[in-house]
């Protein structure tokens, strides 16, 4: 019998090989894209959360400020206050509206209650409250004048719907020309609205709904959203 043969061996494909390089290639771009949409996806996710934070605390706010109202017939919380010596008490600091919003005497702004974008920070690097929401100035003057009525009332308003009443901001304060103060960053920017939120600002307004809008959307109303007629 004549000896057996081994078959002779087929020829090896590119795929017993391993990837070609092109393959490899194709794949690594592949799981980079993937990768990018679930960076840009997860971003997305959470920037929306922000947003949706800062909204439900800024509505707290005007819920405190109703609560303030009518305990002080109806007048809203004062913009500020200022003694015969000079001394500024911001709306921020009045015991009474921080009480609505659960936070006792003497205990500090907690982080709870501020905005959750905002970045300008204090020196133990803390986010500052002082620097993330402001309240509408409502076109008031003679901010010096111990006499000048810095606080609105409910009879003054005529159309809460369509009035400010708290915004994303960079200072405490903020009135329709802060619209054009925002830097593009977190720092400091006198009565600079904040478009914080994927070029959004969180707002409330006196009637209580909310809302988030770009810097083109605030000038569209800048007219008839900042101001009453006193």
């Amino acid at each position: 019998m004549p000896p057996r043969r081994n078959p002779t061996p087929l020829p090896r494909t590119p795929l017993q090989d391993g990837f070609s390089l092109i393959e490899l290639l194709a794949a690594i771009a592949i799981v980079s894209i993937l990768g990018a949409l679930v960076t840009v996806s997860l971003q997305n996710i959470r920037n929306s959360s922000q947003l949706a934070k800062s909204i439900s605390i800024i509505r707290q706010f005007q819920g405190a400020n109703s609560l303030y109202a009518l305990e002080h017939s109806g007048r809203y919380v004062p913009v500020r206050t200022i003694s015969e010596e000079g001394t500024i008490k911001r709306w921020l600091d009045q015991h009474e509206f921080k009480e609505h919003l659960g936070i006792q005497m003497g205990e500090e702004w907690p982080l709870g209650l501020i905005s959750p974008n905002a970045g300008v920070l204090d020196d133990d690097g803390r986010p500052r409250f002082t620097r993330s929401y402001g309240m509408n100035t409502l076109g008031f003057s003679d901010w010096f004048n111990v006499e000048a009525d810095y606080q609105a009332s409910i009879s003054t308003i005529e159309d809460p719907a369509n009035i400010i009443a708290f915004t994303d901001a960079l200072d405490w304060i903020v009135g329709p020309q802060g619209i054009e103060r925002w830097p593009g960053e977190e720092v400091y920017a006198k009565q600079a609205v904040a478009f914080r939120y994927g070029g959004k600002a969180t707002v409330v307004f006196y009637d209580g709904h909310t809302g988030a809008y770009t810097q083109e959307e605030m000038t569209e109303h800048k007219k008839e959203w900042w101001k009453i007629d006193k």
